[in-house]
């Protein structure tokens, strides 16, 4: 059904008479490049002569605004947990002569990355651009396996195929991230090396293949990008790729093939590759209960108007924040990451 609108006219998608309608059914789609994209006719008649042609790309669009939009939303879901469960020390920052921003960070000593600190004051004087960057830079693992739970829920419905690729990325365009020695000194600033980076490549039910990066901000990009888009601007070689949910499978395999070695050498399970390992799993399964408690936004809500979509995002966002703050509640009570660590040991 056409609906008319106030807008200046627009060409007739038949015969390019000047047009006031527009299909609603594809109405606030995007392209290819998330672009908002309209079909218009000077007449109902026009848009049923159209309707043959124009359906696939009506539903298109409708995918392409789901996805671009899920997008959006896993990545502010992820800056809300990047925030809250901010695990390094403190962090002070330089800029060179063309004004890029280097982050330096204490530590981490041994075990620092299993605790839990306040994100830093001085991060929230940088732009959100810059701010956003440092909550993403060199999070890909966690994001890939903590949100893998709540990826699958939302990108439901719009995709074919969802797949987790390995890369050797380009420099950071946003933010250098180095750390400092415990005495203090600074290491030599790094220069422009490839350094290991994860993200879904998704394959769209328009048949088009997309990079989905929830921590893309570090490369100043945004987290949905056709793939051969993102492979010029952030890849440097392609290492591997897997079935979607194969990372969190391969960690928990890991741990479980550690606990049996340990057990039969009669060693200590909790090492260091055990803790990491224990704290990506604690993530994915944390993840997955602030989902269930918070709800998930589904298609329905992903393909509405602008306006209920912003509303009903704003809604889960809140959800999603409150159950963060439950969650990190409770791990601190239970003893923190070496607490939850201790247990799977005991489990396993």
């Amino acid at each position: 059904m056409a609906s008319s609108n106030s807008a200046p006219l627009k060409s007739c998608a038949i015969c390019n008479k000047d047009a006031s309608l527009r299909c609603a059914g594809c109405a606030e789609g995007v392209d290819i490049s998330g672009s908002p994209t309209m079909t218009w006719y000077c007449s109902k008649a026009c848009q049923t002569a159209h309707w043959s042609t124009h359906k696939i790309e009506c539903k298109d669009t409708s995918y392409r605004k789901h996805f671009y939009r899920a997008g959006d939303l896993l990545q502010q879901c992820f800056h809300l947990f990047s925030r809250k469960f901010w695990n390094h020390t403190w962090s002070s920052w330089e800029r060179d002569e063309n004004n890029r921003l280097y982050g330096w960070m204490h530590g981490p000593d041994t075990g620092e990355d299993e605790k839990l600190y306040d994100f830093p004051e001085e991060c929230d004087t940088l732009s959100d651009r810059e701010k956003h960057a440092v909550l993403a830079t060199q999070k890909g693992p966690a994001a890939l396996l903590a949100f893998h739970q709540l990826v699958k829920a939302v990108l439901k419905g719009s995709c074919t195929n969802v797949e987790e690729i390995m890369v050797d990325a380009k420099q950071h365009a946003v933010v250098v991230w180095n750390t400092k020695k415990v005495d203090g000194e600074p290491l030599e600033k790094p220069g422009d090396v490839p350094e290991t980076h994860q993200l879904y490549r998704v394959t769209l039910k328009d048949s088009n293949v997309y990079a989905l990066d929830l921590t893309s901000a570090q490369f100043g990009i945004p987290p949905v990008m056709p793939f051969d888009r993102y492979q010029a601007a952030v890849v440097h070689r392609f290492v591997s790729g897997r079935a979607f949910g194969r990372c969190i499978t391969y960690i928990q395999d890991g741990c479980q093939t550690r606990a049996m070695f340990a057990l039969v050498c009669h060693k200590e399970i909790v090492d260091e590759d055990f803790r990491f390992d224990s704290r990506m799993m604690y993530y994915e399964e944390m993840i997955g209960r602030v989902r269930k408690r918070g709800g998930t936004m589904g298609a329905r809500e992903l393909k509405s108007s602008n306006a209920e979509h912003q509303r009903t995002q704003e809604e889960f966002l809140q959800r999603f924040a409150a159950g963060l703050e439950m969650e990190l509640t409770e791990l601190k009570a239970q003893g923190g990451f070496a607490g939850d660590a201790a247990r799977r040991a005991k489990v396993m």
